[in-house]
Parts: C-alpha cells; structure tokens; sequence
C-alpha cells in the first residue's frame, strides 16, 4: 500500500500537467476557431498510468489468510482494495479519451485554413471529454489517497 501510495501522488503531480496542458489545447483551438491566421507550432501532451499493484491482498485472499484477521480489518483492507480497483478501471476508460487527444496530433499538422469548424468543434468536444475524465480521475485519486492513509496508520 505505501508503495502504490506513492505512486499516486506521483501521478496527482503528472495529472495536474496533464490537465494544465489540456486546458491550453482547448484554448488554442478556441482561438483557432475565432481566427484561421494565428500559426498552430504543435502542442505538448503527456499523460501517465499509475501502475498499482495488489499481489499481497490477492495472495492473502487466495490462500486464506485472511481467515486468520480480525473482521475489522478485512473489512478495511476490502474497502481500499476494491476503491483501487475502481481507480484503475476509471484510469483505463480515461485513457481511451487520451488516445483520441494523441490523434489530435494529425489535425493540428495540417494547413489551420484547410481545418473544418467542424474538425475543430470535435477537436474542443475531445478536449473537454479528456479534461473531464481527468478530473475524475483526480477524484478517486484523492479518495483513493486518503483511504491508503488511513489504512496504513490504522484509522478505521
């Protein structure tokens, strides 16, 4: 757990790049869409998974240890196992938005007049759809975050 704890505080850092670096790629297709003579020179995106991990609790569980715990704490260890599941199954939907930012990558190689309004209207709809699921996952990140905190000093 304190491993995958600092893993995502390392990620919250990276998220908040990302999202910053999105906001920027809205905005520029927001003036891209008002005024066709400003150049477009690329754009910088990055995004990070977390790579979490859960092989003692699923040993433990596999092979009946938990048997031998107290009630109390199953249930904690339960409750931040299966939040963390969450969070990677959120983290992997919001990927799938990412990709589609990556692919914004041969629009923005274009001649900017040669760009459809509605090439850029779906631009900014992409844009907001990844900002979005990255606010999500900052979300469940921070919960995900607390809960490891609790658990690892003992706080129900």
């Amino acid at each position: 757990m304190r491993e995958n704890q600092a893993e995502i505080n390392k990620g919250m850092q990276q998220l908040h790049v990302s999202q910053d670096q999105l906001k920027d790629m809205i905005r520029v297709v927001q003036q891209l869409e008002q005024d066709r003579s400003n150049s477009l020179t690329g754009y910088n995106f990055s995004w990070t998974l977390n790579e979490l991990h859960a092989t003692s609790w699923n040993t433990a569980t596999a092979t009946g240890a938990i048997a031998f715990m107290d009630y109390s704490k199953v249930k904690r260890y339960t409750r931040v196992y299966d939040l963390q599941q969450q969070f990677m199954s959120l983290q992997n939907r919001a990927f799938d938005s990412i990709l589609v930012v990556y692919g914004l990558g041969t629009l923005l190689q274009k001649d900017i007049k040669k760009v459809s309004n509605a090439q850029l209207a779906d631009a900014e709809r992409v844009l907001g759809l990844a900002l979005s699921n990255a606010g999500a996952v900052e979300s469940l990140e921070t919960a995900l975050s607390e809960e490891y905190t609790k658990v690892l000093k003992g706080v129900n």
